[in-house]
């Protein structure tokens, strides 16, 4: 279980990357626009994960924000959660990070 965790917890960077990509590819379709999204993760079609990304961005900058937890049956043996954010500059069209941030909690340890 705990190699779970920390797989969970390692989702985070890769979360953001995405979350940046999807900042670069919206700017082309609205100079300024906001995507949100929500996910629910699943292995078997069992609820064990929730996550939600919020991309806001214009010509000149972009913020992301992510939050995840763990859900479901998985809540009986952790509590493990997130949170990732970043935001800069748009340059050409593609995001430039200036600031990122990843913080995690499993049961109650930062």
């Amino acid at each position: 279980m705990t190699a779970f965790i920390a797989a969970f917890a390692g989702f985070a960077r890769p979360a953001a990357l995405v979350a940046t990509t999807l900042a670069a590819a919206i700017v082309p379709a609205a100079a300024d626009g906001i995507l949100t999204a929500k996910y629910v993760l699943s292995v078997g079609g069992v609820e064990i994960g929730r996550a939600n990304v919020v991309v806001q961005a214009s010509d000149a900058t972009f913020e992301i924000a992510a939050t995840g937890k763990i859900t479901g049956i998985l809540r009986a043996v952790s509590s493990g959660k997130g949170t990732v954010a970043s935001r800069g500059a748009m340059n050409a069209g593609k995001p430039a990070p200036q600031v990122f941030a990843v913080s995690t909690d499993t049961d109650g340890k930062a």
